[in-house]
């Protein structure tokens, strides 16, 4: 049995159209400025990250983004969740077929994403994946993707009553982030050119595997 930690955006799901809905509507509504998702390299960052980058690039007091953070991921999941309930979210290819397949085989599968808990959740109700999953790490639990690695792998233990070592770990993601963030802890690591690096940009990180999708029957070969 393995512990595998899925990304959520354009690893699983292809939900930017309701990201940047919400994004553009939360900064004028709480910060009174017209800002955009697209504004900054925002793959793999983790949300409270990711808004106080893009207030950082306007000129937002870091001292008002800290008093009104919690009010801006509030609106933040609200805006998503009313975008993504307007309009499916499109999953990805191969997505359903492999998720299928690993939970047959019994692995344990989780969500490791930069997304707040709110917005992961819209994403998972409306691209109908949420039944495949044993565990959820939200990006606003942790300061980095790696500290939500750990964090994953505590919540596991927990759940299961078993500890899922370095060999047992495997994290599937589309970004330089996910990749990254399985070194410190010895994990596999699995990268799909699904999203904004290409392939050449992901093998500079060294992944365990590359894949240009999630549809290549090799990759469950991959799992044992």
């Amino acid at each position: 049995m393995k512990l595998i930690l899925f990304d959520v955006d354009q690893t699983l799901v292809d939900a930017l159209p309701h990201h940047e809905v919400a994004y553009e509507r939360m900064f004028g509504e709480v910060f009174g400025v017209n800002a955009k998702l697209t504004d900054i390299e925002f793959w793999g960052k983790i949300t409270p990250n990711i808004i106080e980058e893009i207030a950082g690039l306007k000129g937002i007091p870091k001292k008002e983004v800290k008093r009104k953070l919690a009010d801006a991921v509030r609106k933040l999941e609200a805006f998503f969740q009313e975008s993504a309930a307007e309009g499916k979210v499109k999953v990805l290819p191969g997505v359903r077929e492999l998720l299928a397949n690993l939970k047959k085989r019994g692995h344990r599968l989780g969500v490791l994403t930069g997304n707040t808990e709110g917005i992961t959740q819209g994403i998972l109700r409306g691209s109908g994946l949420e039944g495949y999953f044993d565990l959820f790490v939200y990006g606003s639990g942790a300061k980095d993707r790696a500290e939500l690695v750990g964090k994953a792998m505590a919540e596991a233990k927990y759940r299961f009553g078993r500890e899922f070592l370095a060999k047992d770990l495997v994290i599937v993601g589309d970004s330089t982030h996910d990749i990254e963030c399985g070194k410190p802890h010895d994990a596999m690591t699995i990268a799909v050119a699904t999203g904004f690096h290409s392939k050449e940009e992901l093998m500079k990180h060294k992944p365990d595997h590359l894949f240009e999708d999630l549809t290549d029957p090799n990759i469950l070969k991959v799992f044992g």
